[in-house]
């Protein structure tokens, strides 16, 4: 059974092999395996078990225990689905069903010294059409610096302790093509009315974050950004955010739900219940067109509105 983390598993050994220049055929008859099965093995169409693992770990002169301990761990747990993928500072054994993350660049005495995709990044790498609801801010993919950085002000402070979580994220989320020529998956967004009237940052930077988003909208054919009004009488089952990744290996949909300390990595059919909601979701929202003159007049209400946003002694608390 194919599953994140048999696809990981495949791509993390595969990745290093090529790092050290070895083809195909020299792994394989390592393993007195013909290429073509081997390719299958790195590509998750058969489950790597942990005594192959453990003999390319030594041809590849992986000796890092870190690397050794978590790629033994995948094999072991390649027929699991779900997963949470936690901070790199987590230890293999720390969470049953975690995947930490890469937590150094140096792999051995073989000389592998590339920093590891880390898993999310390899994920939205993997993806051709990316769905995103977001009832609370502008989704990560399609916000301003400006507007990034405000929401990190939030995030980022003393009293919250998953700030390297969210700048792990948006270093991930960097690498995937939104603007430009560069190919790229489609995007669709749904995005709760109310987020569009939330000043993150005081009333420019919203000005300026909605129209980017209305520029997306109309440039970008692969971006279908689609306004959820805040009159609709709707309840998302989720109750809260969520992301589906369709992927082109021709993988089932995952779903991504974020949490304080990383994110779920939703399979099978616990992701297919976020397609369907996400399905349902863009049954009541706005098409893509009439989100697109919301946004424009949005757009130049705000900018003819005056800025004002307060500075922390101004607000009153309860």
């Amino acid at each position: 059974m194919q599953s994140v983390r048999g696809l990981w598993l495949g791509y993390r050994l595969r990745q290093i092999r090529e790092d050290l220049g070895l083809t195909l055929k020299e792994a394989a008859g390592y393993l007195d395996f013909d290429f073509s099965t081997f390719a299958r093995y790195e590509r998750c169409e058969l489950p790597f078990r942990p005594e192959y693992v453990l003999a390319l770990l030594n041809l590849y002169g992986v000796h890092d225990e870190y690397t050794r301990t978590e790629l033994l761990q995948l094999a072991q747990d390649t027929g699991r689905l779900n997963l949470w993928r936690v901070d790199a500072t987590a230890a293999p054994s720390s969470i049953d069903t975690a995947v930490p993350q890469p937590a150094t660049s140096s792999l051995g005495a073989a000389g592998h010294t590339n920093a590891p995709v880390r898993l999310l990044q390899w994920l939205y790498g993997q993806a051709t059409n990316i769905a995103v609801y977001s009832p609370n801010i502008i989704p990560d993919l399609l916000q301003t610096r400006a507007y990034e950085t405000a929401v990190a002000g939030h995030i980022e402070s003393p009293n919250h302790g998953h700030r390297h979580e969210y700048r792990r994220r948006r270093e991930a989320l960097a690498r995937v093509p939104v603007t430009g020529r560069l190919p790229g998956p489609s995007i669709t967004a749904v995005i709760d009315g109310h987020v569009l009237h939330r000043p993150i940052g005081g009333r420019k930077i919203l000005a300026e974050q909605v129209e980017h988003l209305h520029q997306l909208a109309a440039e970008q054919n692969r971006i279908a950004i689609r306004i959820l009004p805040t009159d609709r009488d709707f309840c998302c089952a989720s109750n809260g955010g969520f992301t589906v990744l369709h992927l082109h290996t021709g993988f089932p949909p995952i779903a991504l739900v974020d949490h304080l300390g990383g994110q779920m990595v939703l399979e099978g059919p616990w992701a297919g219940r976020y397609v369907t909601e996400f399905d349902r979701l863009c049954d009541i929202a706005l098409m893509p067109a009439a989100s697109r003159i919301q946004l424009a007049e949005l757009t130049k209400d705000l900018t003819n509105q005056p800025d004002h946003h307060p500075e922390p002694a101004e607000l009153v608390h309860d």
